[in-house]
């Protein structure tokens, strides 16, 4: 092996190494898109008659959204620890005393924190 191919070698297989690190932590959304467009096509290819090729693409985009979206619920509490008659808890607010200064620990009047 030449010298010159060698290096051609090791530059490629870093470079290689390099792209790696850069799209590994987009594999996993790559491979997901790449199964929904696999599991979507039949109906695409099904709507695309009778609506043309980019109102099917874009009916299947937004459904596809909607059913990963509308499902999730944003609470930081899990459904399942849920029950029918818990309500958020609320946070206790302390007043400020207007007559201290309000940039410090000073500023919270400790003898007059609301509790709810």
């Amino acid at each position: 092996m030449r010298a010159r191919t060698g290096f051609a070698v090791v530059l490629t297989s870093i470079l290689v190494a390099l792209s790696v690190l850069i799209v590994e932590p987009f594999l996993s959304y790559v491979l997901a898109a790449m199964l929904l467009g696999f599991v979507l096509y039949p109906a695409q290819r099904r709507l695309a008659p009778v609506v043309g090729q980019r109102v099917a693409a874009f009916a299947l985009v937004c459904c596809s959204v909607a059913l990963v979206v509308v499902p999730t619920d944003c609470s930081s509490e899990p459904r399942w620890n849920r029950s029918a008659t818990s309500r958020p808890r609320r946070r206790s607010y302390r007043r400020f005393d207007r007559s201290k200064n309000c940039s410090g620990a000073d500023s919270v009047s400790k003898s007059r924190s609301v509790r709810w």
